[in-house]
């Protein structure tokens, strides 16, 4: 609890001094040691400040869902509304990628969005992405990597099809 409170504390201090990166970082490690909801805004509001919406949109979700289920948090109310009051503004300042992926995928097929691996619950689903070019990536053993960049806007949702030649067969004309 103590080593939290001084991260903490740090991340108070570079928010204060205008570094939003090491306030960011910061407040990640004290996440690391502990998450609360009040934590998580603060992590939304320093990636807001960065300019890094859809992860903001991810971290202020994530804070609105767990504040509305701790109902004896100090000051719940206030970060349940200011939680959400980010959610409504990042959601239309995001984009979208949507992950098609094979129904039969090949074993040990990963997927990557900009950075972020994208867990298979989430391929076919809506990954929150900010506006630009963003890069796809799929691999799995025994196939050639596929990597493919996309333009998205904001309030956009850009499909992809996953697609990977096996190493060794012919490549498909298209």
């Amino acid at each position: 609890a103590a080593a939290r409170r001084l991260v903490l504390e740090q991340a108070q201090a570079a928010r204060a001094a205008g570094d939003h990166p090491a306030a960011l970082e910061h407040a990640q490690r004290a996440g690391r040691l502990g998450m609360s909801p009040s934590l998580r805004l603060f992590i939304a509001e320093e990636q807001l400040a960065l300019g890094r919406v859809a992860s903001a949109l991810g971290s202020a979700d994530a804070c609105a869902r767990e504040a509305s289920r701790d109902q004896t948090a100090s000051a719940r109310d206030v970060i349940l509304l200011r939680c959400r009051a980010i959610v409504t503004d990042t959601q239309r300042r995001v984009g979208g990628v949507v992950l098609r992926v094979p129904p039969a995928p090949p074993a040990g097929m990963t997927l990557r969005v900009g950075d972020s691996a994208v867990p298979e619950p989430l391929w076919g689903g809506v990954f929150p992405v900010d506006s630009g070019v963003v890069l796809v990536r799929a691999e799995a053993p025994g196939f050639a990597p596929m990597r493919r960049e996309v333009t998205v806007r904001d309030g956009e949702r850009v499909d992809v099809s996953i697609a990977l030649e096996a190493l060794g067969a012919a490549p498909r004309r298209g």
